[in-house]
């Protein structure tokens, strides 16, 4: 689900949070990005590192297949 905000008014102000995570397994610091899950930023930034392909995986072939599956799993759904 997404959210936008329009620009504030001239001369008002409020905080902005950000909120960053990578390498997220166990999958809890990406539940608490999610609508109700406690985390309040207003920005939320996963740079990678999400799905561990660097092991196990002998060609590039694969890669399309291990994101599939990676994407089916709970946390990432």
């Amino acid at each position: 689900m997404a959210h936008f905000r329009t620009a504030l008014a001239p001369g008002t102000r409020r905080v902005v949070r950000f909120g960053a995570t990578s390498c997220p397994e166990p999958w809890c610091a990406l539940a608490l990005a999610l609508p109700g899950g406690g985390l309040t930023a207003d920005f939320f930034l996963l740079p990678g590192d999400t799905i561990y392909a660097d092991e196990g995986l002998s060609c590039p072939g694969q890669y399309p297949e291990h994101w599939t599956r990676a994407l089916a799993t709970e946390g990432l759904r």
